[in-house]
């Protein structure tokens, strides 16, 4: 990707940014942004489709749940995400028609031509669990708990510019990530320079706006540091791994992508999430593992050193934005405490493991066909929120941390297999293919670092997920024009 196109795109994003800030301050504004944004991503797609893809790409990478325009009527917030969302498809529908009435193609038959049978097959158990929710449990739970795995709706659109255009548009898909991931970056390295120094009394806005929007959370931690946490920060591991297997080849200004690969590690290690530095570290192993079993030993010592130094290059990143002198610094930040932080089980860890046996009962309960969307589990919690209310402890919660826990309880087994056999099978045909393609192998390692962290944290039944699986699969996907 042209510099110049790079620094136009963060400009962009950048002002997208600014106007969400204003938005926030007056909602009425706000209101007008939504409907401008809004009416101007509808004539995006109308003259170039695919560009509402990337749009909606780009929406996940920034926006983390979607929130940084909305339209609020009295209690209930219309995200920005939601409405993207619809106008893609209705376009996408509109297309069908065109097709079908003009061009005599007939939908059913182009998809049974286009789409493999086993997404058929998965949206058949999603449709069971839908219904199953509906039966048994809270219709509001049902809602909230399925709005998210609309996204795979996703799949048909996609399918039909691909096979109608017959073209590949995977790197310009790359390339706005890549951009995307550089303003997240920037944006949060920021944050934690904003929030460790005293800015006035313009914090608590600033910290509202972050958290009403759902872009991320801000926490400061017992040891002082100052927690930068957005849940679209699993999309750095494009940037990681990307950046690793660029470093690889012979290319010219090593150094910019190092520095690159630098930033992208701090922020990692500036989200504080365990989860986040589990998956990326098998990942890595993945990665690393490639040469061991190759006995490249050569391209395996200098991944290894490279890790090594951005890792430690990151650290004084992050202690050179806290210890910049001005304004006055209130937090601090030492490397023993990452290592405390991976070693820490506090309230967290111990409600997260409380949940799981109430969770494993529910699921032999309801091992067949799952208990559907909006189930909900009862468990003892130790999360200080909760004991403020209820001194007990009890808690009940619809949404788990245990990810594939979260899926077997709602979808039952044969809907989690069916799940994880269309994950595998995308996963594998992109390794396949990562011999050849960089892109591929890109994929390929992102894809299992989240199977990993959706151990801990749910995120492929979220649409940032969902995101992931769509893109590995536009990086396989040939065409059979009908």
């Amino acid at each position: 990707m042209k510099n110049n196109n790079i620094f136009k795109i963060l400009f962009l994003l950048s002002t997208l940014d600014i106007l969400s800030f204003v938005a926030f301050l007056y909602p009425a504004v706000g209101k007008i942004f939504f409907v401008i944004l809004s009416i101007s991503f509808l004539f995006l797609i109308l003259k170039k489709f695919e560009l509402g893809f990337l749009v909606l790409l780009v929406d996940l990478v920034i926006g983390s749940k979607g929130y940084l325009f909305f339209y609020q009527i009295n209690d209930f917030k219309l995200s920005i995400r939601i409405a993207f969302f619809v106008i893609f498809m209705l376009v996408w529908a509109g297309y069908l028609l065109v097709d079908f009435f003009k061009n005599k193609i007939n939908p059913y038959k182009f998809y049974i031509n286009n789409l493999e049978r086993y997404w058929f097959v998965f949206f058949a158990f999603i449709l069971l669990g839908v219904a199953n929710g509906f039966l048994n449990n809270q219709l509001s739970y049902v809602y909230q708990d399925f709005n998210g795995w609309l996204y795979f709706l996703l799949i048909f659109p996609i399918t039909w510019f691909i096979a109608k255009k017959n073209t590949d548009f995977s790197k310009q898909i790359f390339e706005i990530i890549l951009a995307s991931l550089l303003f997240v970056s920037l944006k949060s390295l920021f944050v934690l320079y904003y929030f460790s120094h005293d800015f006035l009394n313009s914090i608590p806005l600033v910290y509202k706006w972050i958290r009403d929007t759902g872009v991320g959370e801000i926490t400061r931690m017992e040891s002082g540091f100052v927690r930068v946490f957005f849940q679209s920060h699993i999309y750095l591991l494009f940037g990681i791994f990307g950046c690793l297997i660029n470093l690889q080849e012979k290319i010219i200004k090593k150094w910019l992508l190092f520095f690159i690969l630098t930033i992208f590690f701090a922020v990692f290690i500036l989200s504080f999430s365990r989860t986040n530095w589990l998956g990326l570290a098998f990942g890595l192993l993945f990665y690393f593992s490639s040469f061991f079993l190759k006995k490249n030993f050569k391209k395996l010592t200098t991944s290894v050193f490279v890790v090594f130094s951005a890792f430690i290059f990151s650290v004084l990143l992050i202690l050179a934005l806290i210890k910049f002198p001005f304004p006055k610094q209130n937090s601090d930040f030492s490397p023993i405490s990452i290592a405390e932080r991976a070693t820490d089980s506090g309230a967290a860890v111990s409600s997260r493991w409380k949940l799981l046996d109430p969770l494993n009962e529910g699921i032999i309960k309801n091992f067949v066909l799952g208990k559907g969307f909006g189930a909900t589990i009862e468990y003892s919690s130790d999360d200080p929120r909760v004991l403020a209310n209820n001194p007990e402890g009890r808690y009940k919660a619809f949404a788990f941390e245990w990810g594939w826990h979260d899926i077997l309880y709602k979808l039952g087994i044969f809907g989690f297999l069916s799940y994880v056999y269309l994950l595998g099978r995308v996963a594998i045909l992109n390794y396949l293919q990562s011999f050849s393609s960089k892109k591929s192998l890109i994929l390929t390692l992102v894809i299992f670092s989240l199977f990993v962290m959706h151990i801990f944290s749910p995120y492929f039944n979220h649409p940032l997920g969902i995101g992931v699986i769509l893109l590995a699969y536009v990086n396989i996907k040939k065409p059979k024009i009908i």
